[in-house]
């Protein structure tokens, strides 16, 4: 079950409680940005440290993937004709299907297989329909011709949503000692 949770009705403050309520807004943001500073420089030193301790474990390991994959590869028609994996004692290895894909040469571009498909092959080539809605807003002002498309169903919106813009010199970020 998802929980519900209820909108918080808020009143209306007075006009000469903005500015207030305003300060409040600035003070915390400036905090929060404190706080998400001390936080950021934290998780730095501990990603560097353990950066450290881990390097010879992540060379070590990418050292035994290269002698593995060069095991396969080596013993590939020997080992890996019939059955794509080897189990040894701590793992599995072994070679692994990819999904077919449609590829060209490097040298060819999609467009030229486009023009060689489209003299030889054109069941293999679709067209695609869609809507153009660069064109429906650059015609938003046409009222004739934005009735028509109203009676398709198409509309055009534009919606308005609030904002708060803080002037970031009024509150200096403050140093929070965290306990």
């Amino acid at each position: 079950m998802t929980k519900r949770t209820k909108k918080k009705i808020v009143t209306p403050p007075a006009k000469s409680e903005l500015t207030d309520i305003m300060k409040q807004f600035a003070e915390a943001s400036s905090h929060i940005k404190a706080l998400e500073a001390e936080e950021e420089l934290q998780m730095l030193e501990l990603r560097k440290a353990f950066e450290e301790k881990s390097r010879y474990l992540i060379e070590q390991r990418q050292t035994a993937i290269e002698k593995l994959e060069a095991f396969g590869l080596q013993n590939r028609d020997e080992l890996f004709s019939e059955k794509r994996s080897m189990e040894l004692m701590h793992g599995v290895i072994g070679f692994r299907t990819g999904t077919p894909k449609v590829s060209k040469p490097r040298a060819t571009t999609w467009n030229k297989v486009i023009e060689a498909l489209s003299e030889n092959r054109s069941e293999f080539l679709r067209t695609k329909k869609e809507v153009d809605k660069d064109k429906i807003l650059a015609n938003r002002t046409n009222e004739e011709l934005m009735s028509q498309l109203n009676q398709l169903g198409i509309q055009v919106v534009q919606e308005e949503t609030f904002f708060i813009s803080l002037k970031e010199s009024d509150f200096q970020p403050m140093s929070l000692a965290l306990a």
